[in-house]
This record gives C-alpha cells, structure tokens and sequence, in this order.
C-alpha cells in the first residue's frame, strides 16, 4: 500500500540538463532560508544529490509539506524532489486550541459591551416613555369616564 502511494506522488522534471547552473549549496542554502522564513516548520532540512532535492523536517499541516515539495520543484536546476516532511498530529492533551477560544470569546464579550450597554439604555427609556404614556392615557381616560 505504502508502495503505490509513492508511486502516485512521484514525478520527474520534464527536461533534464547536463550541466546544472545552480550549485549545490546555493540550492540548500536558498530553500532552507524560505522554509524557516515561513514559521511552518520545526527544523528543516534541505539535502542535494545530484539534482534530486530531499526535504526533511517537520510541520503541522499537509498543505505546508505540499507547499514546500512544489517550491522545490520550481527552483532551478532542481530534477526531483523527495518530500520526507513529517506532518505531526497534535496531541489530544494540548488544550491551547480551547484556551484560544477562551481568549477570543472574551475579547468578544468586551467588544460587545457597549452595544449591551446602549440596548439596556434604550430598553429602559422605552419603558419610562411606556410608564409615561401609561399614565397620561389613564389621566386621559379616567377624567373622560
């Protein structure tokens, strides 16, 4: 099983050069600094072989790991690439996800308090103004009768 999946996601450049213009170790050094710039990744490694690029390291999303095997692909002189990027779960006893939202509701709630506090103003002077005109009508009314 592991077999076919490798073979789905492997492919060759379409054109191969004799004489590469890129080195070596301008190819390693160029794509580890973009992978680091990012943030995405725990200790990235970049190795060359004779233009077949082999990245190593570890990260917490599958769209990152594409990420980084199509910037391979697309860098000069590059033939192939070998994306041996781990994506690591998290561990269902990190609650840092809940303490997140926690934080984002309650910056929610302090967004929301002064709305809360002019419903309340409103919702008062609508019962004073309903008091009133209450008592008006029954003045009005009682006099009438």
């Amino acid at each position: 099983m592991k077999k076919a999946r490798l073979r789905r996601k492997t492919e060759a450049s379409s054109v191969v050069e004799v004489k590469p213009v890129a080195r070596v170790d301008e190819i390693v050094a160029r794509l580890e600094k973009i992978l680091t710039a990012t943030g995405w990744f725990e200790s990235p490694q970049v190795k060359v072989d004779q233009g077949v690029v082999f990245l190593g390291g570890e990260t917490d999303d599958e769209d990152y790991k594409t990420w980084a095997g199509d910037l391979a692909r697309k860098t000069r002189d590059v033939v192939a690439v070998v994306n041996q990027i781990k994506v690591s779960r998290p561990s269902p006893w990190n609650f840092e996800p809940a303490i997140a939202n926690v934080r984002e509701l309650g910056r929610d709630v302090i967004f929301w308090i002064p709305y809360g506090v002019l419903a309340a103003v409103i919702f008062l002077a609508t019962l004073v103004g309903a008091f009133i005109v209450a008592r008006i009508l029954h003045a009005t009314v009682a006099r009438r009768i």
